[in-house]
């Protein structure tokens, strides 16, 4: 089966200061953070074209403390950061799932740039369902680094039409890895890819990277406060090399 036809506006929402901020969290949730495939499991907020690092950031990490309430509500687990980062890529991607436990998801801040890029992502949990897989399973049989795999996944592959690399804007992506493990719930995961259309080793392209998760109440963070409010204020930013 071909991946849901999702159209830009059931993924992508237009930010600024005027957004209310409960509705845009309660749809952040909704749309990302899916226990069933009749949501896209990822979404694209694009921001002002004023918007400054500093201001997304802070917006960031305001959003998820905010998904985080509301996941506690929903399942009496909390969202928590395991990493916080910013780097500059410039390398072309295959589909592929982040490090994580079981019910994580993605929040990257695309800052504006100049090199031309493409970014996609593949409805993996619907794939391994309808070929009678776990994802697990899935991933292990048609790794999607190779030909085969990535062939396989093809129709389960939707482009970020809304995504423009010259403006700011914040894509998250389901990236859970539902285990075999009987629990109340699970989230439904994403494989994602960016394709750089034309490199430019003189220009950045500065992405400020999050992955978060969901544990149980108490448990220990993974990154300080400190950590979280030095990835909010940071000028420093990492280069990736592939």
């Amino acid at each position: 089966m071909p991946a849901p036809a999702w159209s830009i506006d059931d993924y992508t929402r237009p930010v600024d200061h005027a957004t209310p901020f409960p509705e845009l969290t309660d749809w952040v949730y909704r749309t990302v953070c899916r226990q069933t495939l009749d949501r896209p499991g990822f979404c694209v907020l694009t921001l002002p074209a004023t918007e400054t690092s500093l201001r997304m950031r802070d917006r960031m990490v305001a959003l998820t403390r905010a998904l985080s309430g509301r996941h506690l509500r929903e399942t009496g687990e909390e969202l928590i950061y395991q990493s916080a980062t910013r780097f500059d890529q410039q390398g072309t991607t295959k589909l592929h799932r982040d490090g994580g436990p079981e019910n994580c998801f993605l929040m990257l801040g695309y800052e504006p740039s100049t090199v031309e890029s493409e970014v996609a992502v593949a409805d993996s949990s619907a794939c391994a369902g309808d070929q009678g897989l776990s994802e697990q399973e899935l991933l292990d049989r048609h790794n999607p680094m190779f030909y085969e795999g990535e062939e396989r996944l093809r129709p389960y592959t939707i482009r970020l039409d809304s995504f423009r690399p010259e403006g700011a804007q914040i894509v998250c992506v389901n990236n859970s890895l539902r285990s075999t493990a009987d629990r109340p719930w699970s989230w439904k995961g994403m494989l994602h890819t960016a394709r750089i259309v034309r490199p430019d080793p003189l220009q950045s392209r500065v992405i400020n990277s999050t992955l978060i998760v969901s544990v149980p109440v108490g448990t220990a963070p993974f990154l300080t406060d400190q950590e979280i409010e030095e990835f909010g204020t940071t000028e420093s930013v990492h280069r990736r090399r592939y």
